[in-house]
């Protein structure tokens, strides 16, 4: 006899026919109506797993009965489901894609992708999925630059939208990707705006005196190149005297309604060991030592009653000081930016600053600081010119 069985905490249908898996269901909601998803087993012919789709339900009851009925008539061996199920447009596809991706990416990146995904509905969000063409793709780019969003921006959500897509084909959504014949948009980066070696010392000294814990995280950021959420993430276990060395393993963000939010850094290349210099280890073992009569805390970063500062604290101490000293505006992020600028104005290799900054490839952080190897590559035309001049005279 065939076995139902209901997952908990998902509403999960699966059957199974003399022990081989035939189908899984899933009800979900998007926006107020409900739907329902068959995920089919791996078809070697088409080379996919083909999903079966039905939406607009009022009820969650009803989809329910509707997917049961679905399930039933797989069983039996119809194929007349695959009839009635209605086209899937494209906002409503990103808005299960976000669904399904979101316990696999950080929340900071899934908030950037749920922000590009708004920016795209407006535009494309009507059409269905696999009528999607590349002219509909590019002429939305042009508008969403025509509005003024940066180039930065529009390249990000290209590369949004072709994560998604490329997933609609590997789940056999649709067959190919409109993403293949859509010439990307122009990535530039913009010129960061970052602190000359005068402008970061005067930072450092007014907001030593006013905010002595931002301070800790305002000098990490400026002499490692660490994330604010990798800062926040630090605990005095990561952080080896003796060898002098920060191990990078963890970022710490805060989300309304949520709360404190640990888990791994941005990318696989961002856990990392950074070398530190003796003054950051004795200020660092001051700090500890200040923390320790209050209390043992377990972050490096934290309040005298031993809990965590919110990430979001330390960027909004640096706005203070930034206003106050009439400083360039800047962000905390920049203050990473500001490493690597000084580090690379100093000759350190490339290969070096993109290691620090944790950087997927060496490329992105090429790409990051074009500005200043531009310089460099000025400076070293000059000093190759004085090597080789000679008096022809």
């Amino acid at each position: 006899m065939d076995d139902l069985e209901t997952k908990k905490f998902e509403e999960v249908k699966k059957y199974f026919v003399g022990g081989d898996f035939l189908a899984t269901g899933t009800v979900r909601k998007r926006g107020d109506k409900w739907s329902y998803i068959i995920n089919l087993p791996y078809d070697p012919v088409k080379g996919n797993y083909p999903q079966i789709r039905r939406s607009g339900f009022a009820l969650k009851a009803d989809a329910q009965d509707a997917l049961m009925g679905a399930l039933a008539a797989i069983k039996e061996g119809s194929t007349a489901v695959q009839a009635v199920t209605p086209p899937l447009t494209i906002e409503a596809y990103l808005t299960e894609w976000l669904t399904a991706i979101e316990p696999t990416v950080a929340p900071r990146t899934h908030e950037t992708y749920k922000y590009s995904a708004d920016l795209m509905t407006p535009y494309i969000g009507a059409i269905n999925l696999d009528a999607l063409t590349h002219e509909q793709i590019e002429t939305m780019y042009h508008a969403l630059q025509d509005r003024g969003l940066a180039p930065s921006s529009v390249h990000r959500i290209h590369r949004v939208l072709r994560t998604a897509l490329n997933r609609a084909v590997k789940r056999g959504t649709i067959v190919t990707s409109p993403m293949v014949r859509v010439d990307p948009p122009n990535g530039r980066i913009e010129k960061r705006t970052v602190l000359d070696v005068a402008q970061a010392h005067a930072l450092l000294d007014y907001i030593k005196t006013k905010h002595p814990a931002s301070y800790i995280g305002v000098t990490l950021a400026l002499q490692t190149g660490l994330r604010r959420g990798e800062i926040c993430g630090l605990t005095w276990a990561d952080v080896d005297f003796e060898r002098g060395i920060l191990r990078v393993v963890r970022s710490r963000q805060r989300r309304a309604k949520i709360g404190d939010i640990v888990g791994d850094p941005k990318t696989a290349g961002s856990i990392r060991s950074i070398p530190v210099d003796t003054e950051l280890l004795t200020r660092l073992q001051d700090w500890r030592q200040r923390q320790l009569i209050t209390t043992d805390s377990t972050y490096v970063m934290s309040h005298k009653d031993g809990t965590p500062i919110d990430p979001m604290t330390l960027a909004r101490d640096m706005r203070l000081a930034i206003t106050k000293l009439k400083l360039p505006h800047v962000s905390f992020h920049d203050l990473r930016h500001t490493h690597a600028t000084l580090l690379l104005q100093a000759n350190v290799p490339l290969k070096i600053v993109s290691e620090r900054l944790g950087h997927a490839s060496i490329a992105m952080t090429a790409d990051t600081y074009s500005h200043v190897t531009e310089n460099m590559q000025q400076e070293a035309t000059e000093k190759i010119a004085a090597i080789l001049h000679r008096d022809n005279s």
